[in-house]
C-alpha cells in the first residue's frame, strides 16, 4: 500500500491501472496486532512536503506516538477536528463523567502548548467542531497532495487515534486510495461540511474555559446555579431569591440567620455561630451556635441593622447571572463538584 502512495499522479491514472484501492486495516494491540497504527504512523512520516491532512477525532488523546511524529517527523500540514467541550456528549453528564469534556479540553491545551514549544503552530492547527444542538463523534482522515484540493486518500473506520483505539479496543478501518475525482470530491465536500462548524482553537481559547486557580469560587457558583434551577424547577422563584455580596477590596464570609415575623420589620429570632448550613457543617465539622429568640425592641433593631449591613452590597442573583461569560464554570470543576459537593 505505502508503494502506492509513492506513484506519481499520472501513473496511478493510467488507463490500464485501476483508480482507487481500498485496504482493509485492523488494531488489536492487545494480540501484538498493530497494522492501523503502523500504516498511520508511516502515511505521516511518508507524505510529500506541503501535502495537508485534516484528521477528525470527537475524543481528542493522540498517542504519543501519532504526536510525535505529528511534529517532529511529518513533513505535512495538519489541520485536526474535535469536539468543542460543549460538543462533547458527556456535557453535564451527572458524577465524574462530566469531567470528561474537561479532560479532553485540558489534553488539547497540552497538545497545542507541545506543538508552540517546538515551534510548529504555523503548519499544526486544532479547530473545534461547535453547532447548537449537536454533539461531535466524527473520525476521519484524509490527506491531500501538494497543492491539490481534493484529498487522494482518505481512512474511513472506527478509530479516535487516540490511546484507547490504538492500545484498548479492537478497531477495524479501511484506507482507500483514489485518483476518481468524483469520489475524491464527494470525499472533499465529507471533509468541508464537518469542518464548517468549527472555529480556530489557540492557547487563548483553552484560558477562557478557567483552571484549578478558580475552581474552588466556581464550584460555589456552580452549587449556586443548580439551587436557582432547582428553586425555578419546583415554581419556587416567587419567594425563594438568592443575593450575591459584592464590595470592592471585600471577601465575604459571614454567617447568620435571621426571622421575622409577618407584617413585621424587625427580626424576633436570630442564630449566631460558626456553621455555614452547608454539608460539611452539617455532616463533618463540629459546629456550635447559640438560638436567640427577642421581643426586645432595641435588641431586634441592632438585628435588623446587622442584616441590612449585610444586604446593602448584594445584588439579586438570577440564572441570567450565571449565564454570564465571565461566570463560566469550568467543565472539569463541574464534574469533580458532583463528587466532592458533600466536603464543603
Amino acid at each position: 500500500m505505502l508503494q502506492i502512495l509513492d506513484k506519481t499522479e499520472s501513473s496511478l491514472s493510467e488507463p490500464t491501472v485501476s483508480d482507487t484501492w481500498i485496504f482493509p486495516l485492523v488494531q488489536m494491540s492487545t494480540f501484538s496486532i498493530n497494522q492501523d497504527s503502523r500504516f498511520t504512523t508511516r502515511l505521516f512520516e511518508s507524505v510529500p512536503r506541503d501535502s495537508k491532512v485534516k484528521l477528525a477525532s470527537g475524543y481528542f488523546n493522540l498517542t504519543e506516538e501519532y504526536i510525535d511524529t505529528i511534529i517532529d517527523r511529518s513533513p505535512a500540514s495538519f489541520e485536526i477536528l474535535t469536539a468543542h467541550p460543549e460538543a462533547n456528549g458527556f456535557l453535564r453528564a451527572s458524577g465524574p463523567a462530566g469531567g470528561i469534556p474537561a479532560a479532553y479540553t485540558h489534553i488539547a491545551s497540552k497538545f497545542l502548548e507541545k506543538v508552540a514549544g517546538k515551534a510548529q503552530d504555523f503548519r499544526i492547527k486544532l479547530r473545534e467542531f461547535r453547532r447548537q444542538g449537536w454533539t461531535f463523534h466524527t473520525k476521519g482522515l484524509w490527506v491531500f497532495r501538494p497543492g491539490n484540493t481534493l484529498p487522494f486518500l482518505t481512512l474511513v473506520g472506527s478509530p479516535n487515534f487516540g490511546y484507547r483505539s490504538v492500545y484498548r479496543d479492537l478497531e477495524s478501518q479501511i484506507a482507500v486510495i483514489t485518483t476518481n475525482q468524483d469520489l475524491q470530491s464527494s470525499l472533499s465536500e465529507e471533509a468541508e461540511n464537518l469542518y464548517r462548524d468549527s472555529q480556530l482553537a489557540t492557547k487563548e481559547t483553552y484560558e477562557q474555559w478557567g483552571g484549578p486557580a478558580g475552581g474552588i469560587p466556581a464550584a460555589y457558583t456552580h452549587i449556586a446555579s443548580k439551587f436557582l434551577e432547582k428553586v425555578a424547577g419546583k415554581a419556587q422563584d416567587f419567594r425563594i431569591k438568592l443575593r450575591e455580596f459584592r464590595r470592592q477590596g471585600w471577601t465575604f464570609h459571614t454567617k447568620g440567620l435571621w426571622v421575622f415575623r409577618p407584617g413585621n420589620t424587625l427580626p424576633f429570632l436570630t442564630l449566631v455561630g460558626s456553621p455555614n448550613f452547608g454539608y460539611r457543617s452539617v455532616y463533618r465539622d463540629l459546629e456550635s451556635q447559640i438560638a436567640v429568640i427577642t421581643t426586645n425592641q432595641d435588641l431586634q433593631s441592632s438585628l435588623s441593622e446587622e442584616a441590612e449591613n449585610l444586604y446593602r452590597d448584594s445584588q439579586l442573583a438570577t440564572k441570567e447571572t450565571y449565564e454570564q461569560r465571565e461566570r463560566y464554570v469550568p467543565l472539569w470543576v463541574r464534574g469533580v463538584v458532583g463528587v466532592v459537593k458533600h466536603y464543603f
